[in-house]
Protein backbone atom coordinates (compact mmCIF):
# COMPACT_ATOMS: atom_id res chain seq x y z
CA UNK A 1 0.00 0.00 0.00
CA UNK A 2 2.79 2.49 0.77
CA UNK A 3 4.43 1.88 -2.60
CA UNK A 4 1.09 2.28 -4.36
CA UNK A 5 0.40 5.58 -2.62
CA UNK A 6 3.92 6.83 -3.35
CA UNK A 7 3.57 5.95 -7.04
CA UNK A 8 0.64 8.34 -7.52
CA UNK A 9 2.20 11.30 -5.70
CA UNK A 10 3.91 12.81 -8.75
CA UNK A 11 1.42 11.68 -11.39
CA UNK A 12 -0.81 14.10 -13.24
CA UNK A 13 -3.49 11.44 -13.68
CA UNK A 14 -3.78 7.85 -12.48
CA UNK A 15 -6.28 5.61 -14.23
CA UNK A 16 -7.47 2.60 -12.28
CA UNK A 17 -8.91 0.09 -14.78
CA UNK A 18 -12.14 -1.48 -13.63
CA UNK A 19 -13.90 -4.45 -15.21
CA UNK A 20 -17.68 -3.93 -14.86
CA UNK A 21 -18.42 -7.01 -12.77
CA UNK A 22 -18.55 -7.70 -9.05
CA UNK A 23 -14.93 -8.80 -8.73
CA UNK A 24 -13.65 -5.90 -10.82
CA UNK A 25 -15.67 -3.31 -8.93
CA UNK A 26 -14.55 -4.69 -5.58
CA UNK A 27 -10.88 -4.67 -6.62
CA UNK A 28 -11.07 -1.13 -7.97
CA UNK A 29 -12.78 0.17 -4.83
CA UNK A 30 -10.18 -1.53 -2.64
CA UNK A 31 -7.46 0.17 -4.68
CA UNK A 32 -9.18 3.52 -4.17
CA UNK A 33 -9.41 2.83 -0.42
CA UNK A 34 -5.64 2.34 -0.31
CA UNK A 35 -5.01 5.51 -2.30
CA UNK A 36 -7.49 7.66 -0.42
CA UNK A 37 -9.40 10.46 -2.08
CA UNK A 38 -7.10 12.15 -4.56
CA UNK A 39 -8.06 14.49 -7.38
CA UNK A 40 -5.63 12.82 -9.79
CA UNK A 41 -7.13 9.31 -9.51
CA UNK A 42 -10.05 8.09 -11.64
CA UNK A 43 -11.66 4.79 -12.55
CA UNK A 44 -11.79 3.72 -16.19
CA UNK A 45 -14.33 1.05 -17.05
CA UNK A 46 -12.48 -1.44 -19.26
CA UNK A 47 -13.34 -4.69 -21.01
CA UNK A 48 -16.98 -3.62 -21.15
CA UNK A 49 -19.22 -5.95 -23.10
CA UNK A 50 -20.61 -4.31 -26.26
CA UNK A 51 -24.21 -3.11 -26.42
CA UNK A 52 -26.90 -4.25 -25.82
CA UNK A 53 -25.24 -5.36 -22.56
CA UNK A 54 -25.95 -3.04 -19.64
CA UNK A 55 -22.87 -4.10 -17.67
CA UNK A 56 -21.10 -0.73 -18.02
CA UNK A 57 -24.26 1.26 -17.23
CA UNK A 58 -24.98 -0.94 -14.21
CA UNK A 59 -21.41 -0.51 -12.98
CA UNK A 60 -21.70 3.28 -13.34
CA UNK A 61 -24.93 3.21 -11.31
CA UNK A 62 -23.26 1.15 -8.58
CA UNK A 63 -20.23 3.46 -8.50
CA UNK A 64 -22.47 6.54 -8.32
CA UNK A 65 -23.18 5.63 -4.70
CA UNK A 66 -19.47 5.97 -3.88
CA UNK A 67 -17.10 8.90 -3.92
CA UNK A 68 -15.14 7.33 -6.79
CA UNK A 69 -14.40 9.52 -9.80
CA UNK A 70 -15.42 7.56 -12.91
CA UNK A 71 -14.45 8.69 -16.39
CA UNK A 72 -17.27 9.11 -18.91
CA UNK A 73 -15.24 7.19 -21.50
CA UNK A 74 -14.93 3.41 -21.35
CA UNK A 75 -13.12 0.69 -23.27
CA UNK A 76 -15.34 -1.86 -24.96
CA UNK A 77 -14.24 -5.48 -25.05
CA UNK A 78 -13.29 -6.54 -28.56
CA UNK A 79 -12.05 -9.87 -29.87
CA UNK A 80 -8.97 -8.19 -31.30
CA UNK A 81 -7.65 -7.46 -27.77
CA UNK A 82 -7.41 -11.14 -26.93
CA UNK A 83 -5.46 -11.77 -30.16
CA UNK A 84 -3.17 -8.73 -29.89
CA UNK A 85 -0.33 -10.66 -28.24
CA UNK A 86 -0.07 -13.09 -31.10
Amino acid sequence: PDELRASVEGADLVLVPCVPDGVGLDAALRTLDVLGERPNVALLLAQCPPMPSRAAADAREALATTSARVLKASVTRRAVFSHAGT
